[in-house]
């Protein structure tokens, strides 16, 4: 399938132009149209229309665009449908912008390899290998090791020379810089969640060191209670440890004194005089 056999390009004033699906009644066919990427601005106009500017200056241009065609039978009748990625030159000549629709194949400079990919079935994205680099706008390529640059626009420009490759490699690490640079702030931002909810938890705060306070208070004077308690019994303790040792050094005399009497009384009992009786031999 050709463009020209679904769009229509058309030029307008200081540089304008227009890409729209042909109406359904003249091939029934529809088109609806994505822009993948472009080197000069262009915005969707209206369903299936898309509006560019060419700005002054500028001699030439590219436009990449998918195309979801909805196909009918020569009765009317839905068939299926197709999808078409083109690429679009845009050209100035003279007074007049021209959009190229026609046979001709646009051709990429040497060594580059423009595609357009697909993510999920559903996300479709248009893709550059230059040697052994691949440039691509789609946040997923990097799990395939592919370099992420900010959007397909860049390609387009790098594809007519308005940038080189170092500015597009440039282009990329800026890309990871700014992702470094949101993951710190989405790190930041859950910091700070965190931080809120701890504040509004302390939001009763002294309420609760007044509580603590006076379960120390509280605590204080029954330790000081205790204390005096303890002194109470310590004194007591040595009191009686006192009486003890009295105690054990006066029986200790006693002792002495009445080993001392049964001594004495031995000496008695040796010393006592003979009676008579006990001095006749029978």
């Amino acid at each position: 399938m050709r463009p020209r056999d679904i769009l229509v390009a058309r030029a307008g004033s200081d540089g304008g132009f227009t890409i729209e699906a042909r109406p359904v009644e003249v091939n029934r066919h529809y088109a609806a149209l994505d822009i993948l990427g472009a080197s000069v601005p262009i915005s969707q106009a209206g369903e299936g229309k898309l509006f560019g500017f060419l700005p002054e200056g500028c001699e030439k241009g590219l436009v990449v665009i998918r195309a979801s065609v909805k196909v009918y039978s020569a009765s009317g009748k839905f068939e299926k449908w197709q999808y078409e990625n083109w690429f679009f030159p845009v050209e100035r000549r003279g007074q007049v912008i021209v959009v190229e629709m026609g046979d001709a194949l646009w051709l990429a400079p040497a060594g580059v390899l423009p595609s357009v990919a697909t993510y999920d079935f559903t996300e479709h994205c248009l893709e550059l290998r230059v040697r052994e680099e691949i440039f691509t706008p789609n946040p997923k390529g990097a799990e395939e090791g592919k370099r992420v640059i900010e959007n397909g626009n860049l390609l387009c420009r790098f594809l007519v020379g308005d940038i080189t490759l170092d500015e597009l490699r440039a282009s990329a690490t800026e890309v990871i810089r700014k992702k470094g640079l949101d993951e710190k702030y989405q790190e930041l931002l859950g910091r700070n969640r965190d931080l809120q909810i701890q504040l509004e938890g302390m939001s009763d705060l002294p309420g609760q060191l007044a509580y603590v306070k006076n379960i120390l208070t509280t605590s204080l004077g029954s330790l000081g209670q205790i204390e005096q308690e303890l002194q109470a019994q310590t004194d007591e303790l040595l009191s009686l440890r006192d009486c003890v040792a009295r105690i054990s050094k006066w029986a200790g005399k006693w002792w002495s004194l009445l080993w001392n009497l049964k001594e004495l009384r031995d000496i008695l009992e040796r010393n006592k005089p003979k009676t008579e009786t006990e001095g006749i031999e029978v």
